[in-house]
């Protein structure tokens, strides 16, 4: 009898736990970091046509929009980007409308390509509570929130954190939540602790190769003993091609921030290898 009470004990639990399950709708998506910003493929239907659409994620973007010259690129044809579908990992966001705006992140020579054919914005992602995180693989964490009918209203201090949050000016590596309809935003984790950039550089166009410019104060005198100096092209760093990379990831391996060596290679094919542990070529 004991028995019997136990079983129809766990069922209930069981049958509790998935009718809670199934009211809040959760899913992941695979992502991109281009530029220290995320990225998502977005499905866009229109008519019997659908198109998987890279966007980038910009929280301090009021509303979302798509560049009018790379989505005709793809074939669509209409005067006005209304759409029947919009899907998130096939998951139907409540958002057909979007406003035509030139991409301003494909900027070259500071980016390897042009990335993305939208933005995401306040009006998509205030329907999510959102988690980001940034570890192999990159992806991101949407959990559907109830709707609200009321303008939401956002003041300037919280505007300015929303514009932080992927940029640039700070390089980003730890999980984040953003809740903008509770106006939560969080981080789990340390952040990764970084120096300053081994050398300054700019991008040669047209191949993307770095001319180093500046080398950091304390790495010159085993800079000059090695033969590293000013005015040298860099063609790949850790064997990856510079070409590839955008500025931020360029940056964040300078900085030591992918991993404890950093071994370049120059337009005439020599190496040079970094220690960061010793702060010193070898």
């Amino acid at each position: 009898m004991q028995l019997l009470s136990k079983m129809i004990s766990v069922l209930f639990f069981l049958t509790s736990f998935s009718s809670v399950a199934q009211t809040v709708e959760q899913f992941r998506t695979p992502a991109k970091l281009y530029a220290g910003a995320y990225t998502v493929k977005i499905q866009l239907k229109k008519g019997y046509t659908e198109y998987d659409v890279p966007f980038f994620i910009k929280p301090d973007q009021a509303e979302s929009t798509l560049d009018p010259t790379l989505i005709r690129e793809l074939g669509f044809s209409e005067k006005t980007f209304h759409f029947d579908s919009v899907r998130i990992a096939g998951k139907k966001i409540d958002h057909h409308q979007f406003k035509p705006m030139k991409s301003e992140w494909a900027f070259v020579p500071d980016f390897a390509k042009s990335c993305c054919a939208g933005v995401l914005g306040r009006d998509v992602l205030s329907q999510f509570e959102i988690r980001f995180d940034p570890g192999s693989p990159i992806h991101i964490v949407w959990k559907r929130l109830p709707s609200k009918s009321e303008n939401e209203v956002f003041k300037p201090a919280f505007l300015v954190e929303l514009k932080k949050l992927f940029s640039l000016a700070s390089t980003n590596d730890r999980v984040c939540v953003l809740n903008l309809q509770d106006r939560i935003l969080k981080f789990e984790g340390a952040p990764v602790k970084s120096g300053p950039a081994l050398f300054t550089f700019y991008i040669i166009p047209p191949d993307r190769e770095l001319r180093v410019m500046e080398i950091t104060k304390d790495a010159r005198p085993s800079a000059i003993k090695a033969g590293f100096a000013s005015g040298l092209t860099v063609t790949e760093i850790n064997g990856e091609s510079v070409g590839k990379m955008d500025r931020w990831l360029v940056e964040k391996y300078l900085k030591g921030e992918k991993g404890s060596t950093l071994r370049l290679t120059t337009a005439k094919g020599k190496q040079f290898v970094f220690d960061f542990a010793k702060n010193s070529f070898e």
